[in-house]
C-alpha cells in the first residue's frame, strides 16, 4: 500500500512537471506571436552563446543579494565575467550581463525600484541587460516599454515547476536539453542565471551573495523605506529570505546541480561567511 502510494505520488509529479512545462510552452508561443506583430525581438541561448562564448574561458560570478556580497564583491578581479540579477544592481559592480523580472503595474512598487536600481547600468549603455520571466502575470510589455524603451532586450524564457526532490534529475533533463533553445528556469533566478552561463560556456563559476537566510546586502545602502513592498523587506541575520524552503526548493535542488555538474563545471562561493561554503570550497583560499 505504501510503495503502491509513493508510486502514485511520483507519477503524478511527473504529469504535474509535464502538465505545467506545456501550458508554458503554449504561452510562449502565443507571446512570441504577440511580439512578432509588435516588432520585438526575442533573444534565446544562441543569442547569448554567440554573444559571449569569446570569454567562455574566463572565470564567472554569479552574484546574488544576500549578506555576504558584501564582504566578497572586492575579490572580483576585473578580467573575469560577472552575471547579476534584480537588486544586485545595487552592487555598483561592472556587470558584463545583468538580468531583471519586474515590469509591471501589478507589482509597481517593487518594478519603479528595480528601475532606479537599474539607473547606472542602463547609463552605461553595454546593451547587456535583460528581461526575464517575461509570461509572469504580474508582468506586461506595454509596462516595460514605457519605462524602460528601447534599452532593454527581453530573454525567450519559461519557468519549470516541481514538487519532489524525486524528479530533479527530470528538471535538469529539461533545463539542459542540448536540442532546446530556449532558457527554462526553476525555483530561483539563481539556476537561470546557471542556465546561462553553462549555455555560454563557462567552466568555473563563483556564487556570490546567495546564502540562503538573513539580510540583504544593500540593507545599509539604502534608507528603511527604500524596500517597503511584500519582496524585498529588511531582515535580520536569523530571517528566512521569502524563498522555497521545501526539500526541493533553492537550497536542495542547489546542492543536485553542484553534483550533478561536477565533472562539467567547478562550483564555488566566494567567501568563509557565506552558508554555501558547508557545500563549497572557498575559490579565493588554497
Amino acid at each position: 500500500m505504501i510503495i503502491r502510494l509513493i508510486k502514485n505520488a511520483y507519477l503524478t509529479n511527473i504529469a504535474y512537471i509535464y502538465i505545467t512545462y506545456i501550458n508554458q510552452i503554449i504561452k510562449l508561443r502565443i507571446f512570441k506571436i504577440k511580439c512578432f506583430f509588435l516588432k520585438i525581438n526575442l533573444h534565446n541561448k544562441s543569442h547569448l552563446h554567440n554573444k559571449f562564448r569569446n570569454h567562455s574561458d574566463k572565470a564567472c560570478h554569479i552574484i546574488g543579494s544576500g549578506y555576504s556580497l558584501n564582504d566578497s564583491k572586492g575579490k572580483i578581479n576585473n578580467e573575469d565575467f560577472v552575471i547579476g540579477f534584480n537588486f544586485a544592481a545595487l552592487a555598483n559592480l561592472d556587470f558584463d550581463l545583468f538580468f531583471f523580472e519586474f515590469a509591471g503595474k501589478k507589482c509597481a512598487d517593487v518594478s519603479n525600484k528595480q528601475k532606479e536600481a537599474l539607473k547606472y547600468l542602463i547609463q552605461n549603455k553595454k546593451n547587456n541587460i535583460y528581461f526575464k520571466n517575461a509570461l509572469l502575470p504580474r508582468n506586461d510589455l506595454n509596462f516595460l516599454y514605457d519605462h524602460y524603451g528601447n534599452d532593454i532586450n527581453i530573454i525567450e524564457d519559461i519557468i519549470l515547476q516541481n514538487r519532489s526532490t524525486s524528479t530533479f534529475d527530470i528538471i535538469y533533463n529539461l533545463m539542459y536539453n542540448e536540442k532546446s533553445n530556449l532558457f527554462m528556469q526553476y525555483n530561483s533566478s539563481l539556476f537561470f542565471c546557471i542556465n546561462v552561463a553553462k549555455s555560454i560556456g563557462f567552466k568555473t563559476i563563483i556564487f556570490h551573495g546567495v546564502d540562503f537566510k538573513g539580510p540583504y546586502f544593500f540593507d545599509n545602502l539604502k534608507s528603511d523605506d527604500f524596500f517597503e513592498n511584500n519582496h524585498y523587506e529588511k531582515r535580520e541575520l536569523n530571517q528566512n529570505h521569502s524563498i522555497n524552503k521545501t526539500s526541493y526548493g533553492l537550497e536542495g535542488y542547489l546542492s543536485f546541480l553542484i553534483s550533478k555538474m561536477e565533472n562539467e563545471v567547478s562550483f564555488y562561493c566566494a567567501t568563509n561567511k557565506t552558508p554555501l561554503k558547508k557545500y563549497l570550497k572557498n575559490f579565493y583560499e588554497d
